[in-house]
């Protein structure tokens, strides 16, 4: 039976539709010309007759007219289409597809709303102008491209090329020969007013579109080249080789960008200097043959006085000692898995411990986005950034005895108040569990409980979406999410957006939402998830993350729970990860909830099995070339360093030892990474593992388990 959300927006669809023939309409064909092509549409006051966007699209502003504003006939469509409506008096642009689904775009407080459509029907596509309130009329003009980059956030797919840039227009500050040593500095102005990610998707910032910064001639190969920029702005790095090849980078050193090439081809080498935003300011470009000298260790003051005092936990309950977190180091150059901004003077406490312990937790409470620093009575240092949201937590299992040494740090340049939490029982400073806002409620619906989560949570800030298509009770299918995240607060020039063409979910336990335990089952599909997107912010966290893929424009992900056999408890989970052509990734795990009386803690369940298969075809060989240049090593020495690495790790697993199969297996994945090949493998624990016990089975530690790993290369093709 349809819902009454259905039938009602039928009901309005069909009022709409049948009241009046638009007023202004476009026919375009694929691969129409002039793009982008305008549509200038009126609308006058809704009036009592007007109809709430939000009746067709949840979370829709603004009411419309009975009749559409305007409509545009699409046929043979060739890419995905950007529309930009902006006007005054403009609440949102509400488009009703050939098929029935709804769309709304939202407009800004400056009056613009943006869409895009991945894969265009062909067909009448219905237009609306939604305004404010009922008596308010709006004129604006909607415009229509399949390649203008200035109407949406852009895309790899989209991208022009680098050929559309004027390689040959003369350079902003001249033309250098680099010199056979030493290095090439020339002062210039970065910044422009195109986005760079109009010519390859995987640049950010803004560029002068109308000619390079600089051009550097190299007169014969060189075995590794360095460009690098440094502003007083956060400037990015646009370079095009000789062979015609985007190179892109922001923050390689910091929030400088620098790009690595290694060999590097001889001929001109055209550099853009971007900057984030508007911004132009001074820069400075420096193009190098030799890698940059490695910087020394941050030296911290393990044995300066505590800025808040030397401290031993109660044997039972808390410790908690207010510290002031933040400083001026960045705790990366103490050790690269560290991060925020330290003082790296003096800890801010010094846990001193009588004897050894089974566990010791660190844990931070603060109001902004802090971290954690340990350095443990044998010098070894223990990060962490976001375990518990955004603030951290660690475990160290087991403690030895001797003085714990914690810096509290903070993703920020001035220093905040953040009280520090240390217990022997882990379980004391876990953080609380979230409230359950579907407590006390019989939800009726997958949908139903989407509308509580965006109005009650955190969800509705972080979630945007333009249709919803209920497939069932416990299923729902959104299109054209956009999903926001601190993470991604770059991307697409600030507008902190993810682009997913469809979010599929599917198999909710309704009856599951409202218990302790939560849902018993689920499952979720992300499809057409931005690529290009997901690589600018790897490569805006310090390192590239993600390499950069030709063809690949979007990925896709997927996880499950249901209930496994042999219990109320058991459940099995399923991921993967899927990049077209490149790279499969599946994982699947069975494990038991703890029994309790309250809410399950995920990290308390005990695994009975773990299977991963890694089907690559050529996504490994493409981040370990990534990885190597940018740490400007030769792809072959990165990976003698990896695998020595990995001996270090297993050293002591003898023939015979479950964990020699996985070394086994890791090193040849390893050995050759451009081969495509399959890496399998299956972890077995009849009695459970939990967490931490995994991690110690790995050491040599911990209760027997079983492994069973192999890489099978795929078969060489003849030459």
């Amino acid at each position: 039976m349809p819902s009454l959300k259905h039938a009602l927006s039928a009901a309005v669809c069909g009022a709409l539709g049948a009241s009046a023939a638009p007023a202004q309409t476009l026919a375009l064909p694929g691969g129409f010309s002039p793009d982008p092509q305008s549509l200038p549409l009126a609308a006058e006051a809704p009036g009592a007759g007007g109809v709430a966007a939000d009746t067709l699209v949840r979370g829709c502003p603004g009411y419309l007219g009975e009749a559409p504003d305007g409509a545009v006939t699409i046929s043979g469509a060739l890419y995905p289409l950007r529309l930009r409506a902006s006007g005054e008096g403009l609440a949102a642009l509400v488009i009703a597809e050939p098929g029935g689904l709804h769309r709304c775009a939202a407009a800004s407080d400056d009056g613009e709303a943006v869409t895009r459509l991945d894969r265009p029907s062909d067909g009448e596509h219905l237009l609306w102008l939604a305004a404010a309130s009922r008596e308010d009329a709006v004129t604006a003009t909607v415009q229509i491209s399949e390649l203008d980059f200035a109407l949406s956030g852009p895309a790899i797919a989209d991208a022009l090329g680098v050929g559309a840039l004027p390689l040959d227009a003369p350079p902003l500050s001249g033309r250098h020969d680099l010199p056979t040593e030493g290095a090439l500095v020339v002062a210039t102005t970065a910044g422009g007013d195109v986005p760079a990610a109009r010519f390859d998707g995987f640049c950010s910032g803004a560029i002068d579109a109308a000619q390079p910064q600089l051009v550097v001639d190299l007169a014969a190969p060189a075995d590794f080249l360095r460009i690098a920029a440094s502003s007083s702005v956060e400037a990015t790095l646009l370079v095009v080789t000789p062979d015609g090849e985007a190179l892109c980078n922001d923050d390689a050193d910091g929030v400088d960008p620098a790009v690595v090439a290694a060999p590097a081809p001889a001929g001109p080498w055209r550099i853009w200097a971007g900057a984030w935003g508007d911004a132009r300011a001074p820069a400075v470009v420096t193009v190098s043959r030799e890698p940059p000298a490695p910087e020394a260790p941050l030296a911290l003051g393990l044995d300066a006085p505590p800025a808040a005092g030397r401290f031993t936990p109660p044997l039972e309950g808390t410790l908690r000692v207010a510290v002031t977190a933040g400083g001026d180091a960045p705790a990366s150059s103490v050790d690269p898995s560290c991060s925020g901004a330290i003082d790296a003077a003096r800890p801010q406490v010094v846990i001193a411990l009588d004897a050894d312990a089974p566990a010791l937790a660190f844990a931070v409470e603060s109001g902004g986005d802090a971290t954690l620093l340990v350095v443990g009575p044998d010098g070894a240092t223990l990060c962490n950034d976001d375990a518990d949201g955004v603030n951290p937590r660690i475990v160290a299992a087991p403690a030895a005895a001797g003085e714990w040494r914690v810096w509290v740090g903070l993703w920020s340049d001035a220093p905040a108040p953040a009280t520090l939490a240390v217990a022997f029982d882990p379980g004391e400073i876990a953080p609380a569990a979230a409230p359950n806002v579907f407590a006390g409620r019989d939800v009726a619906s997958a949908a139903e409980a989407l509308e509580i989560l965006m109005t009650e949570s955190d969800l509705g800030d972080a979630l945007a979406f333009e249709g919803i298509e209920e497939t069932g009770p416990t299923g729902f299918i959104l299109s054209g999410v956009r999903l926001a995240d601190p993470g991604l607060a770059d991307v697409d020039q600030g507008a902190g957006l993810l682009a997913i063409e469809r979010i599929v979910v599917s198999d909710v336990d309704l009856a599951g939402l409202s218990t302790d335990a939560g849902p018993a089952s689920f499952a979720i599909s992300l499809e057409g998830v931005d690529y290009a997107a997901l690589v600018r912010v790897a490569s805006r966290d310090g390192g590239p993350g993600l390499p950069r893929l030709d063809g690949v424009e979007t990925i896709s992900m997927s996880a499950a729970l249901a209930t496994a056999e042999g219990g109320a408890r058991g459940r099995l989970v399923r991921a993967s990860v899927d990049v077209p052509g490149k790279m499969r990734l599946a994982l699947s795990m069975t494990a038991d909830l703890p029994e309790s009386d309250g809410p399950s803690d995920p990290l308390e369940a005990s695994m009975q099995a773990l299977e991963f298969t890694f089907d690559d075809a050529g996504f490994f060989g493409a981040m370990i070339a990534a990885q190597a240049r940018a740490a400007g090593e030769e792809p072959a020495a990165h990976v003698e360093g990896l695998r020595t690495i990995l001996a270090q790790i297993f050293a002591d697993a003898a023939p015979g030892d479950p964990r020699a199969a996985l070394r086994d297996a890791l090193d040849a994945r390893l050995a050759d990474p451009d081969r495509h090949g399959v890496l399998r493998v299956r972890l077995t624990a009849p009695e459970g593992l939990k967490g931490d016990d995994i991690a110690a089975a790995l050491a040599g530690a911990a209760p027997a388990f079983e492994i069973d790993a192999d890489f099978t290369p795929a078969p060489q093709t003849s030459p």
